[in-house]
């Protein structure tokens, strides 16, 4: 699993849950407090749930492999990252890896 996918993983955790639960009461209770009664428009927001969650798992789901030159272009571009990195640290590092 690639870097930038572990962490879209990890930002679909439980903080990301809650936030979604804490608005759907939010926009339950405003539609109540507006006078609809439970089912005639709170379906709307409940159907988002299965929505979020479906993109939840989509991102929990492995990316798939590159081919092995993509994986020779990344790799010369996080040496090329390394070497920038180094570079703006002062301390300048253009030898091979």
């Amino acid at each position: 699993m690639s870097e930038l996918n572990k962490e879209s993983v990890e930002q679909a955790g439980g903080d990301e849950r809650a936030a979604f639960e804490a608005y759907r009461d939010r926009r339950n209770a405003l539609l109540e407090s507006e006078g609809h009664k439970p089912g005639s428009k709170w379906h709307v927001t409940n159907a988002h749930y299965p929505t979020w969650e479906a993109s939840r798992a989509a991102l929990a789901q492995p990316s798939p492999a590159l081919p092995p030159f993509a994986e020779k272009v990344l790799a010369k571009l996080r040496r090329f990252y390394d070497c920038a990195e180094d570079f703006e640290s002062g301390g300048v590092d253009i030898g091979r890896h």
